[in-house]
């Protein structure tokens, strides 16, 4: 008998099984970011998993860069989404959109350590990807905040929050110009660049910081992976995608 490979997420492991065990999910993986997080549509379900059934919505907890649509998946390696995506409401196109608007979701509603508020300055530093740049300006927007790209940086004085994804001067010019208790915040794709803060360095991977920026205006450098989010603080993701999915709709 012909059995058709798929594969599961076990101990942040992908390994090729041939059949649905008890505690997992077969889903049909419909989008996905560059670093891996997926968005799937639930095909079957185990007999041990009660909270997840056929056609409900998912978002992976770990990356997977594997060729495979067809995937088996551990129960609890997947959140479902809130019951306002079910599948009458969110279209193909909205799906892909998803990943990327999730995380600019949390990079500006959950991470920054005071509130933004109404015409706050948020920068976004060259290198960060068009399609999270996109849901950034759009969310941003949407909060009545002024969200500054490429040229427009350099006028910026005092803003609340800067984003970027590369080290060097580019990182560097927006932490400048961060005003009192800013954060800079440093998405996934930094870190393959082995990249450090340092207080003055022409380095291509590392940061010049400002001392006088942390003593006297309390200016601050955040980490943000979306896989390691998921994973630390998974009711505050389906918060999250709640949030969207009410964009979307």
């Amino acid at each position: 008998m012909h059995l058709l490979q798929n594969f599961c997420i076990q101990k942040s492991k992908w390994r090729s099984i041939t059949s649905l065990v008890p505690s997992q999910v077969k889903i049909l993986l419909e989008a996905r970011t560059t670093n891996g997080i997926g968005v799937g549509i639930v095909e079957d379900s185990g007999v041990n998993v009660k909270n997840i059934a056929k056609g409900d919505y998912v978002l992976l907890s770990e990356a997977y860069n594997g060729s495979s649509t067809s995937l088996f998946v551990d129960n609890d390696a997947v959140i479902k989404f809130p019951p306002n995506s079910s599948a009458n409401v969110l279209m193909p196109n909205h799906l892909t959109m998803i990943p990327d608007m999730l995380s600019a979701t949390i990079i500006l509603n959950n991470i920054p350590c005071h509130p933004l508020k109404d015409k706050d300055v948020v920068l976004i530093a060259p290198g960060v990807p068009s399609n999270l740049v996109f849901a950034l300006k759009d969310l941003g927007i949407r909060k009545g905040l002024e969200v500054l790209t490429d040229k427009d940086i350099g006028a910026a004085r005092g803003a609340k929050i800067a984003i970027s994804s590369i080290a060097g001067k580019a990182t560097t010019d927006v932490v400048r110009r961060l005003g009192p208790a800013g954060m800079l915040i440093m998405i996934s794709g930094a870190e393959q660049q082995s990249s450090s803060v340092s207080s003055s360095s022409s380095e291509s991977n590392e940061i010049s910081f400002p001392i006088a920026k942390a003593i006297f205006t309390d200016v601050s450098v955040h980490g943000f992976k979306l896989e390691t989010w998921i994973k630390a603080y998974p009711e505050k993701t389906t918060q999250a995608l709640d949030a969207v999915c009410s964009v979307l709709k």
